[in-house]
């Protein structure tokens, strides 16, 4: 099994020769309208990588961002774990598992027991209660994505409506 890539996100530069290898990236992945879905650059570096290519880190390289105020906010953190976590289960294929509404049964009980954590974490006044609720949204999310992906899949396979 390959570990995941160390390097995601951001100010990536890849040389052509990369592009015309393996192709571009997967416009189904990334933001979508307004969704902070992720995960374009993991599925390319994955491919990279599959094909035996080398990815490399240059810490010499320095980028300077300009964080919106709104990015810092739990709301914004909110969002973000849960649409990233529904844009990568959208575009997961659940094989041989057994299934609800197109989701791993086993996504349901780990929605069940982050939300439990987080609550927990929250009637107690833990520090980490934030923590644990972007755990529990990420698992929603997650189950969320399932349900979207497994809709679409349906529209794809029932063809264009009579009429159109």
């Amino acid at each position: 099994m390959r570990k995941w890539p160390q390097v995601w996100g951001a100010n990536m530069t890849f040389r052509r020769e990369l592009f015309e290898r393996i192709g571009g990236f997967d416009t189904r992945l990334g933001g979508i309208g307004k969704k902070l879905y992720r995960g374009e650059e993991i599925d390319l570096i994955n491919r990279a990588l599959d094909r035996g290519l080398k990815i490399v880190y240059d810490p010499a390289v320095t980028v300077f961002h300009r964080i919106d105020a709104t990015r810092t906010r739990r709301a914004y953190f909110r969002k973000l774990i849960f649409e990233a976590s529904e844009g990568d289960a959208r575009a997961d294929r659940v094989c041989n598992e057994r299934t609800l509404l197109g989701a791993p049964l086993w996504r349901y009980r780990t929605a069940l027991i982050e939300f439990w954590k987080w609550m927990g974490s929250l009637l107690l006044r833990r520090p980490n209660a934030f923590d644990q609720q972007l755990d529990w949204l990420s698992s929603v999310g997650r189950l969320s994505g399932y349900w979207k992906g497994a809709r679409q899949r349906r529209r794809e396979r029932a063809g264009p409506e009579l009429g159109d």
